[in-house]
């Protein structure tokens, strides 16, 4: 299991709440938010660090999973 510095963990924790920011609110839903959580650990775990290479890999998915469920 990897290890994320508490300055990292910062950083995704603000990606994740400004993704959040930007889904409407009838579709933020907590398992919404859990699966954006993922990516940005899975984002994290593949060595992106960046606040703007975070946020960038969680909403690209969500645009894949409105997708889906439209």
């Amino acid at each position: 299991m990897p290890s994320y510095s508490p300055e990292l963990i910062q950083v995704m924790r603000a990606a994740l709440d400004e993704v959040m920011t930007r889904i409407p609110a009838d579709q933020a839903t907590p398992a919404i938010k859990a699966q954006m959580a993922e990516f940005i650990l899975k984002a994290a775990a593949q060595g992106q660090t960046s606040y703007e290479g975070l946020l960038a890999a969680a909403s690209d998915q969500y645009h894949s999973i409105l997708s889906i469920l439209t």
